[in-house]
């Protein structure tokens, strides 16, 4: 009962997680495309998504933690404001 909370985890990258294939194709964006806003990622996946946030939240958070994609906070220079922003390893 205690591992059901985190096993999406396990299954994330695995072909029975219904989020599998958004998950590669979010990898796969982001290795391909270089660094990446959270907003950015949102709104190319947002359809993948159907609008949950949450759901990429949980994406990113799993592949940062496989340690497949890092993540920097970077100021934004026209704005000033600070933005998460993902990357390859």
């Amino acid at each position: 009962q205690n591992e059901e909370p985190n096993m999406h985890h396990a299954l994330i990258l695995d072909g029975n997680n219904p989020m599998h294939k958004v998950a590669r194709k979010v990898e796969n964006y982001i290795l391909l495309s270089g660094p990446v806003t959270l907003r950015e990622l949102f709104v190319t996946f947002y359809e993948d998504f159907v609008g949950k946030k949450e759901d990429l939240d949980i994406v990113l958070g799993d592949l940062l933690t496989l340690g497949k994609i890092s993540s920097n906070r970077v100021k934004d220079e026209v704005t000033s404001e600070y933005q998460q922003v993902y990357a390859k390893v």
